[in-house]
């Protein structure tokens, strides 16, 4: 992801710069015990797109989102992904976590249909506590949310 806090401009992709991952039960699984069923195919080369404007308290959302695979023809994409900044600030004064969530559906040329829903969270690297598998906030570094962990870059 990549927040440009000037132009109060949010845009990423996910499964760019690393797989999408699945991992059912891995934040909400105490608090909502059933699951549903593991997905019928493999997200391996899918990615997702999307871009958001945020307002005044750190809220954003949109339906500017676009499934891409580079062996596969997508045929029409549709749905939200919405979040919030963290009101906290890090040590150098930005939002020190951004969390949300996405509900994509696509089809594509040959009738199969997917969709991906899940949530997302990434956090600044003075807030990262090593090995927990997230990636941080590094300005011009291209991360971005790896399925339902992620990094926020800041743009000046």
């Amino acid at each position: 992801m990549t927040a440009d806090f000037d132009r109060n401009r949010l845009t990423g992709c996910m499964g760019c710069l690393g797989p999408i991952e699945t991992a059912p039960g891995r934040h909400l699984f105490p608090v909502v015990p059933w699951q549903g069923p593991d997905p019928a195919a493999s997200p391996a080369d899918y990615e997702v797109h999307f871009a958001a404007s945020f307002g005044a308290l750190g809220e954003f959302g949109d339906t500017a989102v676009m499934v891409r695979h580079p062996d596969r023809t997508i045929t029409r994409t549709a749905g939200t992904w919405r979040g919030e900044f963290s009101s906290v600030p890090d040590v150098n004064g930005r939002p020190r976590r951004v969390d949300g969530s996405t509900d994509v559906h696509f089809a594509e040329a040959d009738g199969s249909q997917g969709s991906f829903t899940g949530i997302f969270d990434a956090l600044t690297p003075t807030t990262l506590t090593p090995g927990d598998g997230s990636f941080g906030l590094e300005a011009g570094d291209g991360v971005e949310p790896g399925g339902l962990a992620g990094g926020l870059e800041a743009e000046e």
